[in-house]
């Protein structure tokens, strides 16, 4: 990519704010639970992620002076070592911190590592370490490249508690005396969709001027997770449908993930990735010259044997599109859709006695 040429489009999935989404996670409600699903932080003058969580929960809510504890765990997308660690926010307080930095308002040292790039997920927690019905979370993530120059921001992924009041415990379960199983089941927390839709821009030539093609980078993360200290990833087959403006489908398009995917659309590891770049030209009675050129994909997380291990997921993500627009830097959002059908998922961590905040655990 060089500097300072590209459009850059957030395709965040956003859930709608009806009763139908009232049990699937998104990215419009605040939660008891948040996923950052994009994650970089390729080190100082390359890559930066600042990251802001939002306590809004009420003084006299169940839970002393209104203050929360958060439980953390910045997680490695590739090799998916991590760090725990704790924050606490007061009434109102938002609270930030950087990738680069690890420092959350110059004052609490974060645990930091050689991550590159992954996702982070935070949780309120009771005393115990359980956690904790506080439907009063959100956060923002602003990711900034400094050697491409270019920067998109995205609200964090909210799972809110579902069944108890705030300030009450959740129900979990203690697996083996050691783990606790965290439902992402739409009964305690908010389960995950089943599959993600996207608009993006075709990869290729337009007939738009100036010329362009459109790079997309997709994230996808499933929405089972072993946050252990002796863990293993969830693998799972991607699965794609791609739409050109005909409605025509192209199928037959895949990939195999583990614990956390991040490619661009044209990346060598999708199977049949060229139905990405299809519908350019797609009839001659309907002039590509005429509209911005789109297309659309689902993409579901499936088991097949073709991925060894793959199992069927609900899963949560991102679409980021930069495009070339007069050789300057231009950037917008354009909102995406998570549909309503629900997916069971859990997280699962060390019981409250084995936890060690701040230590690193490693694959």
């Amino acid at each position: 990519m060089k500097k300072g040429i590209f459009f850059l489009i957030v395709l965040l999935i956003m859930g709608g704010a009806v009763s139908a989404f009232a049990e699937t996670a998104d990215t419009t409600h605040k939660g008891s639970l948040l996923i950052f699903p994009n994650i970089k932080a390729a080190g100082a003058g390359k890559t930066e992620t600042f990251i802001s969580i939002g306590n809004d929960g009420p003084a006299n809510a169940l839970s002393v002076n209104g203050d929360v504890t958060l439980e953390c765990y910045w997680v490695d997308g590739v090799t998916q070592n991590f760090v725990d660690f704790q924050i606490t926010l007061t009434p109102h307080q938002p609270f930030a911190f950087s990738s680069d930095t690890s420092t959350y308002n110059s004052m609490i040292s974060a645990p930091s590592d050689p991550f590159t790039s992954g996702f982070l997920v935070c949780y309120a927690v009771a005393p115990d370490g359980r956690g904790l019905s506080w439907n009063y979370l959100y956060g923002n993530a602003f990711v900034v490249d400094y050697v491409n120059n270019t920067s998109y921001a995205y609200p964090a992924w909210s799972f809110r508690a579902l069944t108890v009041p705030a300030g009450t415990e959740l129900p979990v379960t203690l697996v083996d005396d050691v783990s606790l199983k965290i439902p992402l089941d739409g009964v305690a927390y908010s389960s995950c969709p089943t599959y993600l839709s996207f608009n993006f821009p075709l990869e290729g030539q337009s007939g738009i001027t100036p010329v362009y093609a459109g790079i997309n980078e997709l994230t996808v993360l499933p929405c089972t997770q072993d946050l252990r200290e002796s863990h293993s990833p969830t693998h799972t087959k991607l699965e794609f449908v791609v739409y050109n403006v005909l409605e025509e489908n192209f199928s037959n398009v895949y990939a195999c993930s583990a614990c956390w995917w991040d490619k661009f659309l044209t990346d060598s590891s999708i199977y049949n990735n060229a139905a990405f770049t299809a519908g350019w030209n797609p009839n001659p009675t309907f002039p590509t010259a005429s509209f911005l050129d789109v297309a659309r994909f689902d993409v579901y997380a499936i088991s097949d044997p073709v991925c060894s291990g793959s199992t069927a997921q609900g899963i949560i993500g991102q679409l980021v599109s930069f495009w070339p627009f007069n050789k300057t830097l231009e950037a917008f959002e354009v909102s995406g859709w998570a549909p309503s059908a629900d997916q069971v998922g859990y997280l699962l961590v060390d019981a409250p006695q084995k936890a060690s905040s701040g230590a690193k655990k490693l694959r």
